[in-house]
Parts: C-alpha cells; structure tokens; sequence
C-alpha cells in the first residue's frame, strides 16, 4: 500500500466533510485560503502546524495520518485509543514547559499504538484471506 500525498490527504479530510477546501481553510481558522488550496494541488507540504489546526477543529481525525507518520493501514479516521491520546496531547500542548515530559510520553504511547494497530490489521487480513480460501 502506498502511503497517501499530501495533497490527497487534504483531498480525503474534504471528501469525508462533504466540504471544500475553502469552507476548510475558514473552518481552520485561516483568512487566506490558499494555504490549503496550495496543499491540495501539491505545491506545498501539509505541515504540521495545519495537521494540528484540522485535528482542532474536527478531533474525528488521526493526527500521525495527516502528517503522514502513521503505520501503514491506518486511516484518516482516529480509533478511539488514538482520539484518547490526541486530546490529552492537546491538554499536553497548552503548557508545553510544564507538561513537556509527559507531551513526549504521550507521543511515544501514541506511536506504539498505531504500530500495534498496523500489526493488528495485517493480521486481520491474514485471518480474513485464510477463511476466504477455505
């Protein structure tokens, strides 16, 4: 499986809201729009300062995915562990002198989540093409 563009995973955030990359942008608290136009048409990098403002404003979505650093299989859409973890990353964030150690924590709890919920899936698939055969 090949990992996403960026420019398509603004293309996915869209498509899932049934919005556009403009309503997005407003919605992300951008005045200019063309920040998000420039990602979607592939002339800039999706960074991680507008992953972070997309997971703000719409939580539903997996952090480590748009920024492309998720495990492979993983998708747009947070599980429930990865939300858990992206909204005490947020409280986390809000003083990031005092909280730095346990933001670092978190970080490294949700990247051992995701990679253990890629090894799932595979086995899943495994599981799933086994009783296909038979």
């Amino acid at each position: 499986m090949k990992y996403p563009k960026d420019s398509e995973r603004i293309k996915e955030v869209c498509e899932y809201l049934h919005i556009t990359p403009y309503t997005l942008a407003k919605n992300i608290g951008y005045k200019s729009v063309s920040s998000v136009y420039h990602v979607e048409k592939g002339e800039n990098k999706l960074t991680t300062q507008m992953a972070s403002k997309i997971v703000d404003a719409y939580p539903q979505f997996n952090f480590l995915y748009l920024i492309g650093e998720a495990g492979k299989g993983d998708s747009l859409i947070a599980t429930k562990d990865v939300f858990f973890l992206q909204e005490n990353l947020k409280m986390a964030q809000s003083d990031s002198k005092r909280y730095s150690k346990e933001y670092i924590e978190l970080k490294q709890d949700m990247l051992k989540l995701q990679y253990e919920l890629s090894l799932l899936q595979l086995e899943m698939q495994k599981v799933i093409k086994l009783i296909t055969k038979e």
